[in-house]
């Protein structure tokens, strides 16, 4: 399943939330995100590629059929 993006934008929300109820400020999250966003990146590759080998093995398998090619 393919539970990364959902989780990404429950994080941003949250963090959006937090500075609109003044618990952080806009400023801190700004600063989280400009630091972090590479990693958010590079994290939600791996998925992807782990997610293709997963469904490319089950495919081997008979499991399912072969992942198609695109997003």
């Amino acid at each position: 399943m393919n539970y990364l993006l959902p989780l990404s934008i429950i994080a941003i929300g949250v963090l959006l939330l937090l500075g609109n109820l003044e618990i952080l400020s806009i400023s801190q999250i700004w600063d989280f995100l400009l630091t972090w966003w590479p990693a958010i990146i590079i994290l939600w590759g791996v998925h992807m590629l782990v997610t293709d080998i997963d469904r490319r093995k089950a495919a081997k398998r008979g499991d399912q059929p072969p992942p198609s090619v695109g997003p």
